[in-house]
């Protein structure tokens, strides 16, 4: 009796909550921001009351937590749904490129370690995020890039940089602001890179700041929606793809995601078991990118989990 009762307190509780969401997200609570992005616990926790109610042969709480898990799938899934990449026209050629998105995490102590493996992967672009100064020059030293932005002299004690097998034009810096930076990459045809780097939510003025970059990132691909053709965003956003920000942007902006949104994917934090991360290191792209196929892959040393992704631009 104990266990249904204490089930089925567990349960209100979670619809409670998600309910505040609905109506308080975005408002800069800090605690109901993590339940918001913690799709995987409110899962497992509706699974967990789920079982308890088929123990106790409760036929009525049996289908609420099947209602609650389909929920809750959809919820998550939500995100990348309707963004599954279509075949092309077979009379159309393409270029295959990849990339490797990683946040290197100023404390890393073991930077030295990575490189091995990304020459191992050897993508076309790689994106850091929290790369030092001194661990870039090991960079410059250790991978074959002839292109880098910012160059070293220029670059920041620590900040986002970008690797290139193809030439590098700044277009627009606007970190200061909105905490991305956008490039165009000399390829044929062309690529617009915008690589991002969100403010983390740990607190009620954090959890706005990041939320108003985001809403700065959408109005700025409207703005220049007619110029950014073969369009990647990727980056540490500091947010799940289901968090009611980036669905904003996906709304408003047409933009894709690729990551299959799951419970074994997640990059943030590195150290819980996988199905428990959450994916705040994502990748988004317009139409003319397609067959975007995506894996994470551990890197040591970091808070974060990389993600590494293969695209074709038509």
């Amino acid at each position: 009796m104990k266990l249904k009762l204490f089930s089925g307190i567990l349960l209100t509780a979670l619809i409670v909550l998600q309910l505040l969401i609905f109506f308080k997200s975005g408002k800069g609570y800090f605690y109901l921001e993590l339940f918001e992005q913690a799709n995987h616990l409110k899962l497992y926790t509706v699974i967990f009351v789920g079982i308890i109610a088929l123990i106790q042969r409760d036929l009525l709480a049996v289908i609420f937590c099947s209602l609650g898990i389909a929920l809750l799938l959809f919820v998550i899934f939500e995100a990348s749904l309707n963004h599954k990449p279509q075949n092309p026209p077979s009379t159309e050629r393409s270029q295959s490129y990849s990339l490797i998105q990683y946040n290197i995490w100023i404390k890393n102590k073991q930077p030295h370690t990575i490189t091995p493996k990304i020459k191992r992967l050897d993508p076309d672009f790689l994106l850091i995020e929290e790369l030092r100064k001194s661990d870039y020059a090991q960079f410059l030293q250790t991978l074959d890039y002839p292109y880098q932005y910012p160059p070293l002299k220029k670059s920041r004690p620590q900040g986002s940089v970008i690797f290139s097998r193809y030439p590098i034009q700044l277009v627009s810096n606007q970190l200061e602001k909105f905490k991305f930076i956008h490039y165009t990459i000399t390829t044929n045809p062309e690529i617009n890179i915008i690589q991002v780097h969100f403010t983390s939510p740990k607190t009620k003025y954090r959890i706005i700041r990041r939320n108003t970059e985001i809403e700065g990132l959408a109005q700025y691909l409207i703005d220049n929606k007619s110029t950014l053709k073969n369009l990647i965003i990727a980056g540490d956003f500091n947010s799940a793809p289901w968090q009611h920000s980036l669905k904003k942007m996906q709304r408003t902006t047409g933009v894709k995601t690729n990551i299959a949104v799951s419970l074994k994917n997640g990059t943030w934090p590195s150290w819980l078991p996988p199905w428990v991360r959450v994916p705040i290191d994502s990748f988004y792209y317009t139409d003319s990118v397609e067959n975007v196929k995506s894996k994470v892959i551990d890197l040591v040393g970091s808070d974060h989990n990389a993600v590494f992704t293969r695209f074709e631009i038509f």
